[in-house]
């Protein structure tokens, strides 16, 4: 009698969108009904996965806590904390050696967690950043960050890039790479909306809106930029809704003016028709929020979260596709971004089934692995 196969699927607890991006995989798993599947996280990751699926096993692995800098200067503070991200690394790669051993796991599925390689079995990271970009003029830096980067990864059987192929590709050079070391498949937008239809909207007025503000990413950049969004909603006749993401946070007094309302967090069901209802959306640029916008469809404004480079260059890649307008949060207004946004295009739509067969995916690493 043939076992079968268990999958350890574990995402960087670092905010929410690497456990929401797994999700799209994790549901085409159970679709399919062939791994059993196993979840390791952490903190935040670690809740949202247990909401999400409450009847799947979940380990809790403790992993890199890298907290961003409040300054611009992420890249001297990350060269810092290297050697207490190494040791993290280490511990994280001893504690998965455990957990294969004590759950019998067949393969591994790391969003983001360097420390999760192993010699016994095989294992796939997701990223969509082979190409890490630090600040400008920070070249050496740079350099030492991607070795360290294709040094972990070169460690795993495959590296899986959310993204698509050619000219539809979103992450540019932050997914180019010259490394023979590393094979790397390109699997398309993975969301958290994956398999939503338009019969997944909630009939609910309370989500109509001329304006959606999804707020999100580190403090204390996420409370600076709700303090200038409220303060410039004062007296506006717009509907607006803002969701803070802060799932753990305490409720905000709702604002006197009627027409606002505000969600610390909502779930996918309601995150999905808060985004179809909304006439403008204005959020942050993270990796996982644009893939979500790519299922959804939709008119954006993206303000990158300070000192965060990679949000920036991508905020201005979709603005050269003509996608959508961009601002730095020092300069943004919200009658600006609601002019700026005539002139784009906006997302539109793509069907939520549009990449590979997970299982199928996964079931050939088997093959390659024992030839």
């Amino acid at each position: 009698m043939h076992h079968r196969k268990k999958i350890l699927i574990s995402p960087l607890n670092w905010g929410l969108g690497h456990a929401t991006r797994c999700s799209a995989i994790i549901h085409d798993l159970l679709q399919s009904n062939t791994f059993d599947i196993i979840l390791a996280a952490d903190g935040r990751a670690y809740h949202w996965l247990q909401s999400a699926f409450p009847r799947l096993p979940l380990i809790r692995l403790e992993g890199m806590d890298i907290s961003y800098p409040s300054g611009k200067n992420m890249v001297l503070k990350m060269a810092a904390s290297a050697p207490g991200m190494f040791f993290r690394i280490f511990r994280e790669h001893r504690k998965l050696q455990k957990i294969i051993r004590k759950y019998g796991i067949d393969i591994i599925l790391s969003d983001n967690r360097y420390g999760l390689w192993s010699q016994q079995v095989p294992a796939i990271f997701i990223t969509h950043q082979l190409h890490i970009i630090t600040s400008a003029g920070f070249g050496m830096a740079e350099r030492v960050v991607n070795r360290i980067n294709h040094f972990f990864i070169k460690k795993f059987d495959i590296c899986w890039v959310p993204d698509f192929q050619g000219e539809n590709n979103i992450s540019g050079s932050l997914s180019k790479l010259n490394s023979r070391h590393i094979k790397v498949r390109y699997i398309g937008m993975l969301s958290r909306f994956y398999g939503f239809t338009a019969s997944d909207i909630i009939d609910e007025p309370d989500f109509d809106s001329d304006l959606l503000v999804m707020l999100s990413g580190p403090e204390p950049q996420r409370s600076i930029f709700e303090e200038m969004v409220m303060g410039q909603l004062e007296g506006t006749t717009l509907k607006v809704i803002i969701i803070r993401g802060t799932p753990e946070g305490r409720a905000m007094l709702t604002p006197g003016n009627s027409n606002i309302t505000i969600f610390n967090h909502l779930d996918d069901h309601a995150l999905f028709t808060a985004i179809k209802k909304s006439k403008l959306i204005i959020s942050r640029p993270g990796y996982s929020t644009i893939m979500d916008l790519y299922h959804t469809g939709g008119t954006s404004v993206f303000v990158p979260t300070p000192g965060q480079t990679e949000q920036e260059y991508l905020a201005k890649r979709l603005a050269q596709k003509n996608i959508a307008p961009w601002f730095r949060q020092d300069d943004f207004l919200i009658q600006k971004a609601i002019k700026a946004v005539e002139t784009y295009k906006g997302f539109s739509a793509i069907a939520s089934d549009s990449h590979p067969d997970f299982s199928m995916l996964l079931n050939n690493l088997f093959v390659v692995r024992e030839e």
